[in-house]
């Protein structure tokens, strides 16, 4: 109950305060360690001067804070001032202001989840007048003057008067947030919210604040003109793939041996009418991604295909199977076509990382594909699947390295205990969608055959055997499970292709260094491997699709 009464008061102070206001309560120098202040004032030890527009200094209770203008009002350390929204925001951030987001619905996003009686609430009225006189009982004087009830508690409010917290020696908080999407998000910014309490005993709390939105999809398309109507679809496919892992959270967490996100708290997005939002745990530094151009060890694959493993056995041991209509493909394989220039340019980019003889023999090969993307698409999706003699499975849709965590070694590498998080485009599909998308994603060419050879007998039979203990229905032969992934493979292998832009996003290595030209390489080998294999798939199951539509 603490925890959702802090989240709640999260929220209800990030609605629109977002940066750090408080109080300068009064204490002696001698009662405790100080910060001195230019003016021969003092701070609480942990504090940050900061001086006021009157000439004089206040106390910002965080350590190395960032003093906004004014003085009033302060910002964690690394992060800005925003001063007209009012957010403490990261190095080139903004708030998002798209029309698909909107910070004042985090309380209303777990309205259905919290109590709304319990500590933590908006406390109503300034200066406590509203309400009462100060004739008619005992109260609390605040530092300004003001006054409470007794057994209330002063706390300064988000616009500097004080509000009354209906509890004896209550505890005030201050809310900061920052985004930590860093470019990795597709369809939603990440906000890390921290609650630091006025009791420095009460240790902060953090949580996770996801939003959706349609700017990080834009991002990645930098390079498209994009119509309204192909703009509103982005938006319509941002919403449905929010109410997707609103969904999965809400319905299907309970799944034994996989490792996912606690989840505090959901809204659902609906166009126009009502912004999203997701409240969940966070992870901390103790965990991280593996770096797309750095590959998983093998060991690593291992446990992220055990993950899909479990993930894939607990829907299909299910008594009912609702959860195949309720998981929809959200991505309107129309689109695809708008992708097409993506397609090319990426194609030529990975060709002039290579010399001509690596890449020459794919070229009618890809251009050919490429024509014919939207119908190999619509087949793999929403026709195979579904033919006589194959099973639909679930997937989780982005099995890649930024959807994946893993606890850190001592020298603070990504090692085991792996996290699957972002449940947003889950889809009802091929059983080895995944266990494709993720060889193909994460691990080097090598690894990947390796597994192919020696795993996927094992990742099979192990699947089976768990529906089985659970008596749940496995019927597919290994045959087709091996046709699954091999029809699985030359989609996402052209996935790989036109994603680039979105896998350069995440490096932060300057293009000219020496560190690029030999990383450009690996990046190219990578992507022509995967082509390679993906070619011989097509011919194996359909050849027609090396039929270039174009010419």
């Amino acid at each position: 109950m603490f925890r959702k009464a802090i989240i709640l008061l999260a929220l209800t102070t990030f609605v629109s305060g977002k940066v750090v206001s408080w109080n300068n309560s009064n204490f002696a120098e001698n009662d405790l360690e100080v910060v001195s202040c230019s003016d021969g004032s003092h701070c609480p030890n942990g504090n940050t001067c900061c001086h006021r527009k009157d000439g004089s200094y206040t106390c910002c209770p965080l350590t190395n804070g960032v003093c906004c203008i004014g003085g009033n009002t302060c910002c964690p350390s690394n992060t800005r001032c925003d001063s007209e929204g009012g957010h403490c925001l990261s190095e080139n951030e903004t708030f998002p202001q798209n029309g698909t987001v909107a910070v004042s619905t985090f309380m209303k996003a777990i309205q259905h989840k919290v109590n709304q009686e319990i500590v933590g609430r908006e406390f109503q009225g300034s200066k406590g007048i509203n309400n009462f006189g100060k004739n008619d009982l005992e109260v609390e004087y605040c530092t300004d003057g003001s006054y409470c009830p007794s057994g209330n508690t002063c706390c300064l409010r988000r616009d500097g008067e004080f509000g009354c917290c209906p509890r004896l020696n209550g505890v005030c908080c201050i809310i900061t947030y920052y985004d930590t999407s860093n470019g990795k998000g597709y369809v939603s910014r990440v906000y890390i919210l921290t609650v630091i309490f006025s009791k420095p005993h009460i240790q902060p709390y953090q949580c996770i604040v996801k939003i959706p939105t349609a700017d990080c999809l834009m991002e990645g398309c930098d390079d498209l003109e994009q119509s309204k109507e192909s703009k509103d679809n982005d938006l319509s496919f941002v919403a449905d793939a929010h109410n997707n892992e609103v969904l999965f959270y809400n319905t299907y967490t309970n799944i034994q041996g996989l490792h996912i996100p606690k989840c505090y708290g959901t809204k659902e997005c609906i166009v126009g009418k009502q912004d999203g939002v997701l409240i969940m745990e966070l992870f901390g530094s103790n965990y991280s991604h593996v770096e797309f151009f750095r590959c998983l060890s093998l060991s690593q694959a291992y446990m992220i295909l055990d993950q899909i493993n479990h993930l894939q056995s607990h829907f299909l041991s299910l008594p009912n199977e609702e959860w195949k209509d309720s998981y929809k493909f959200v991505i309107n394989i129309q689109q695809y076509t708008d992708f097409l220039p993506l397609f090319k340019s990426n194609w030529d980019t990975i060709k002039s990382y290579l010399t001509p003889d690596l890449t020459d023999h794919l070229e009618d090969n890809v251009s050919a594909l490429g024509s014919n993307y939207y119908e190999l698409a619509n087949y793999i999706v929403h026709i195979f699947p579904r033919e006589r003699g194959n099973q639909v499975g679930i997937c989780h849709g982005d099995m890649h390295c930024n959807n994946i965590l893993f606890k850190n070694d001592s020298f603070g590498n990504p090692c085991d205990e792996p996290i699957i998080l972002d449940w947003q485009i889950m889809y009802s599909g091929s059983i080895a969608a995944d266990v494709a998308r993720f060889l193909l994603f994460t691990t080097s060419p090598d690894t990947r055959l390796e597994i192919e050879l020696n795993y996927l007998p094992t990742y099979y039979e192990t699947l089976k055997a768990r529906i089985l203990k659970k008596e749940g229905k496995f019927e597919m032969t290994w045959e087709m499970f091996v046709k699954n992934y091999e029809i699985s493979f030359i989609d996402q292998a052209l996935q790989l292709l036109y994603m680039l832009n979105f896998v350069f996003r995440t490096d932060d290595i300057p293009k000219q260094c020496e560190m690029w030209k030999a990383r450009k390489f690996l990046i190219g080998t990578r992507i022509v491997f995967a082509l390679n294999q993906a070619v011989k798939y097509v011919k194996k199951h359909n050849p027609d699709w090396l039929i270039n539509k174009n010419v």
